[in-house]
């Protein structure tokens, strides 16, 4: 891991210590951070390990056991999604499965999601993130949408939908919730990143 400033300069490199011998192997390609906490996930190897910011390894995850899947599947499930809410939760989505995974600090797995093309079903989850009101937003690549969730993993709305109008999503893959509820979303070609702020009746 490389820290760097806000022009991107790397400052220091942090190396994870205390990987437990299973992991000796460990090569993670997706990153969140809370304050106090990282969180790194091997999204084909579906393993995940929780570190102080200076790299101590805190826990490790074994998601392939947690998903409950066969050995036929080994390969084929890979995490898409990646993020890790203010409460310590590693959220998680799996396209194949059509699901998105509540991972909370002590080890206790929920999920919620179906295959659909139908609001609130998934054709392709991507990106996860938690609002200010503890509701769960995952980006939906195929419909070009963000679907909602309450705190108890209901559907609740979606918003936006495919297209290059504004307001509208082209293949949208990852989100970033920041203060006063906006909510960043990115796309693929030269889309770049569209802003949406949440609002409550």
């Amino acid at each position: 891991i490389v820290r760097c400033d806000y022009r991107g300069r790397p400052q220091a490199a942090i190396r994870l210590k205390g990987l437990p011998a299973e992991l000796s192997k460990f090569a993670p390609n997706r990153l969140a951070y809370r304050p106090g906490e990282l969180a790194l996930a091997s999204s084909l190897g579906l393993s995940v390990v929780t570190a102080d910011p200076d790299g101590t390894v805190r826990k490790s995850y074994d998601l392939f056991k947690l998903f409950e899947l066969e050995e036929k599947d080994r390969g084929n499930v890979e995490v898409s999604g990646f993020g890790l809410d203010r409460d310590g939760n590693l959220l998680m989505t799996v396209p194949v499965l059509f699901r998105a995974f509540v991972l909370n600090p002590d080890g206790k797995l929920a999920w919620f999601g179906k295959a659909s093309s139908a609001p609130g079903g998934f054709n392709i989850a991507a990106g996860i993130g938690r609002d200010s009101k503890g509701n769960f937003l995952v980006v939906d690549r195929l419909k070009g949408a963000v679907l909602v969730f309450d705190k108890d993993r209901a559907f609740v709305t979606q918003f936006s939908s495919r297209g290059y109008r504004p307001g509208q999503l082209a293949f949208p893959d990852d989100l970033a919730i920041v203060r006063q509820d906006r909510v960043y979303v990115t796309q693929v070609g030269r889309r770049g990143v569209s802003v949406f702020k949440l609002t409550y009746f």
